[in-house]
């Protein structure tokens, strides 16, 4: 039996399809984009714009989550309609309104990424890491 034409893959689609809310989580690198050594350069794979603008334009609530910072996510992705975002590893929420909501960090949180960051330079990684809000991001792309 093909998995497309299963029973249950059928009845699948016709609850979801008559479901009063839908929603629909979505990563983006390595799952909407290409992992690139150049992240600003992981345009979505082609595509990929039309098929999320015709989702979002139904009934089915759009989120993305990334460790990405929320605004950068909506620049790349470039939709005429933006879904709600969850940025910087689940620390900031962006809504589809333009607000951007962060979880309050805790006492030494700063502190420690700081010194995090100056031990990345000494080690010559500096230029691999990323500052985000909350949280550094070591990239190991492009490295033998």
């Amino acid at each position: 039996m093909e998995v497309a034409s299963s029973p249950l893959l059928q009845r699948f689609w016709t609850r979801l399809a008559g479901a009063r809310h839908r929603i629909l989580f979505l990563d983006y690198d390595g799952t909407l984009a290409p992992f690139t050594v150049r992240r600003e350069l992981a345009l979505p794979y082609p595509g990929v714009r039309e098929a999320l603008e015709g989702i979002i334009v139904t009934r089915c609530r759009v989120v993305m989550v990334t460790g990405r910072p929320s605004r950068e996510l909506l620049r790349l992705l470039d939709l005429s309609r933006p879904p709600d975002v969850w940025g910087a590893h689940g620390l900031e929420r962006l809504t589809p309104d333009g607000r951007l909501e962060r979880i309050p960090l805790k006492d030494g949180v700063n502190k420690g990424l700081k010194a995090a960051l100056e031990r990345a330079q000494e080690t010559g990684y500096g230029q691999r890491l990323e500052q985000k809000y909350g949280c550094l991001a070591l990239h190991w792309r492009g490295m033998d």
